[in-house]
C-alpha cells in the first residue's frame, strides 16, 4: 500500500488516485517532464486535491508520484532535478533537507535573496526576466 504524509495527515495513494493524477499528466518529448497541466500554488508547482476525513487537502502533485513510486519521503523534500516546477517525471525528482533544496535553489540563481540569483526569475521562478519580457514601470514622484 502507497501512502503520503501532508502535515500531521495520511492519505492513501490509491489505483483512482493515480488515474487521477495521470489524467492531468503531458509529457514533454524533448525534455522527458511530466508536465501538470491541472491546478497550480502560488509558486508554480502542481496540486492534487486528497481527501481524508471528508476534508480536501491539495497535496503537491510530485510528492504524490514520488512516494507512489520510491515511498514517502516523511520529513523531506522532494527536488526537481529539471527545475521544472511542474514536472512528476519520477527519474527528474530526488530528495533532500530543506537546506540541500535552498542550496539548490541559490545555487542556480532562484533565491529571492540578496545576491547573484535577485531577480533574474519572475515570481512563479518558472520564466526568466528579460528586456523582452519585462515591463518596468516607473512612477512620477
Amino acid at each position: 500500500m502507497h501512502k503520503i504524509s501532508y502535515g500531521q495527515v495520511e492519505f492513501e495513494i490509491t489505483d483512482k488516485v493515480i488515474q487521477r493524477f495521470e489524467s492531468k499528466i503531458k509529457v514533454d518529448t524533448e525534455t522527458g517532464c511530466w508536465n501538470w497541466i491541472a491546478g497550480t500554488d502560488e509558486k508554480g508547482y502542481g496540486r492534487l486535491g486528497l481527501r481524508n476525513n471528508n476534508k480536501a487537502y491539495p497535496v503537491l502533485s510530485h510528492r504524490i508520484i514520488y512516494s507512489f513510486i520510491f515511498g514517502n519521503p516523511e520529513g523531506m523534500c522532494v527536488l526537481h532535478k529539471c527545475d521544472n516546477s511542474l514536472c512528476n517525471n519520477p527519474h527528474h525528482l530526488t530528495i533532500g533537507t530543506q537546506l540541500d533544496n535552498l542550496a539548490d535553489m541559490e545555487f542556480k540563481g532562484r533565491s529571492n535573496r540578496t545576491g547573484p540569483g535577485k531577480n533574474k526569475y519572475c515570481k512563479s521562478g518558472r520564466h526568466i526576466l528579460d528586456e523582452k519580457n519585462t515591463y518596468i514601470k516607473i512612477r512620477k514622484t
